[in-house]
């Protein structure tokens, strides 16, 4: 079930308020502009990645110079925690259920063996080789980019109806929904999955 206008509202404001703590920069900016450059876009990306993480990671000031080295001009960093991933307060969020929906759909496409996901142990294959945002563009490619008629939906509502039919999202926060709204919106349909495409198979780094 999409979100109601209202909900929509307030988790694109605290989607807003997340990009503006991460870069420094009002939310407008990203708002309204006519055309994202390819960093605007990487640091959504990493925005929405930060999200799915959030239960099971600290958050770190950067130092001045790691915010200058960093690609999407980071002001913190979001570090795995062990001890939270070993926990069990994050098994009952709505990103353990996408983790496990996203491990899930990986052993079908794969042909593996279908047993119930651990979304720990899926962590274990993914934290030293992907961002967050590429394993959740892989989902979308999936089920949104290569589904008919997505690049057709003619408007927000549309979209927010197929994502309402990806699975594991049908309980995401609207905080996560209106902020990969908001991004298919500024990209467009196309543009969105050719992103999804290409950070697919990104490797991690240090700008995460």
């Amino acid at each position: 079930m999409s979100p109601s206008i209202p909900e929509s509202d307030r988790g694109l404001e605290a989607f807003g308020a997340l990009l503006e703590a991460e870069y420094g920069r009002p939310f407008a900016e990203w708002r309204d502009s006519a055309q994202w450059s390819e960093r605007e876009s990487l640091q959504i990306s990493r925005a929405l990645g930060l999200l799915l993480k959030e239960p099971i990671a600290d958050v770190m000031e950067r130092s001045l110079e790691d915010i200058a080295a960093s690609e999407t001009g980071a002001r913190r960093r979001w570090l795995l925690d062990d001890a939270k991933i070993g926990g069990t307060e994050w098994e009952a969020s709505w990103q353990w259920q996408l983790l496990a929906d996203i491990d899930n759909a990986a052993k079908a496409a794969g042909g593996g063996m279908m047993t119930p996901s651990d979304p720990r142990l899926y962590l274990l294959s993914i934290r030293y080789s992907q961002d967050f945002f590429a394993i959740l563009a892989g989902h979308c490619q999936e089920f949104l980019c290569d589904r008919p008629g997505f690049a057709q939906d003619a408007d927000s509502a549309a979209v927010a109806e197929r994502l309402s039919h990806i699975p594991g999202l049908a309980t995401a926060s609207a905080t996560f929904l209106a902020g990969l709204l908001f991004m298919i919106g500024k990209l467009g349909q196309k543009a969105f999955c050719a992103w999804c495409e290409e950070r697919a198979s990104a490797k991690d780094d240090d700008a995460w």
